[in-house]
């Protein structure tokens, strides 16, 4: 076995000590570009005290997968995997399987790189920063900060304009930065630029078993006729419009529909900055990625109990942060009050003092 092959399977054996199976499998596909199938199999080989595999070179392997779909009328499938391991963009993927197609090769990796780092050029060049960005993100999977800060990093390394920059011949990858803080969680992990030669990225699929394998907590409360909410706000309506016997549906029978009547900010919602700024987004203008954040949960429950009134300050955010580490940017910063386990009494909820005025954390 080379030394290469005794540190990848020293890394990996080190992984499963810890009981991070899901980061090994993820790791054994970056180093050799194996599929999401035979990483699982190799590392629970590992787990039985088998050998590493050895391996055809990768570049190899990979061509043989693509002609193999090819051969099988599976063209779609072919391109699908190729931008799966390399990370190009589907034009870029459809010439190279179609090159394929007409027996020339597929291009190498560090070729894949070039294509990535022209087309990127040419969009600094242009003062397209905002686009370049955009296009690192499409081909590398990674966050808004992390490809920010790669394209600026590699530009100020070279001494180029701010406005325009250049990916050299080692990219740059922000790993993502996780800070999902339940009360009293772990510390958030800080994470730097490491250089990559275009290492596959991983699939939905992965995505989908590493979010299954975590802990759901509901945070919305069920909406229904006479749940807090704001005074001005008329109340919820319900009307059974079908029923599955005859005599219960206003409309008709069959099946069970009802009809619900209530404003928008009803119940557990998110407010758009058009709630409150004429001419801002509204919910539907929101992209669901910019939905889907790192979570920061500040908890003032104790201070809260004391003063109903209670505010959060940039002490308190100063505090966490000494604590856990600096919030990432973009994150979501949620105040812990407690005051929710007085749901859903709406006058425990309000709790007006003596002369009727409310008093309620915020």
């Amino acid at each position: 076995m080379s030394n290469e092959s005794d540190s990848i399977l020293a890394e990996l054996l080190a992984l499963l000590a810890e009981g991070r199976k899901i980061e090994a499998i993820k790791r054994y596909r970056e180093v050799t570009g194996a599929g999401l199938a035979a990483a699982k199999e190799t590392v629970e080989a590992l787990e039985r005290g088998e050998p590493l595999p050895t391996k055809e070179p990768v570049d190899s392997a990979f061509e043989n997968e693509i002609v193999l779909l090819l051969q099988g009328g599976k063209k779609i499938g072919a391109i699908k995997l190729y931008r799966e391991r390399t990370g190009v963009g589907l034009k870029e993927a459809k010439d190279a399987v179609e090159a394929l197609e007409r027996g020339e090769p597929l291009p190498t990796r560090e070729a894949v790189d070039s294509t990535m780092e022209a087309e990127i050029v040419r969009l600094l060049e242009g003062g397209k920063k905002i686009e370049a960005i955009k296009v690192y993100r499409e081909r590398t999977g990674i966050g808004l900060k992390e490809a920010k800060d790669a394209v600026e990093a590699v530009t100020a390394q070279r001494g180029l304009p701010s406005r325009a920059g250049c990916l050299g011949a080692v990219l740059l990858l922000m790993a993502v930065s996780v800070a999902a803080m339940a009360l009293g969680g772990e510390k958030v992990r800080q994470h730097v630029p490491t250089a990559i030669s275009s290492s596959p990225q991983p699939t939905l699929a992965d995505a989908l078993a590493v979010i299954k394998s975590k802990r759901f907590v509901d945070l919305t409360h069920a909406f229904e006729p006479g749940i807090p909410h704001w005074p001005g706000f008329p109340d919820e309506k319900r009307e059974t419009l079908y029923w599955y016997d005859g005599g219960n549906g206003s409309m008709g029978k069959g099946f069970f529909a009802q009809q619900f009547t209530h404003v928008g900010q009803w119940g557990t919602h998110c407010d758009p900055p058009a709630h409150f700024v004429k001419g801002k987004r509204t919910i539907d203008q929101i992209d669901p990625k910019e939905m889907i954040l790192a979570l920061v949960v500040i908890d003032v429950h104790e201070k809260v109990a004391k003063n109903p009134d209670y505010t959060i300050s940039m002490d308190d955010v100063q505090d966490w942060e000494r604590r856990h580490g600096s919030i990432p940017e973009g994150a979501f910063v949620a105040m812990r009050t407690d005051w929710s386990k007085r749901w859903p009494d709406a006058k425990a909820m309000r709790n007006e003092g003596a002369k009727g005025v409310a008093h309620y954390p915020g």
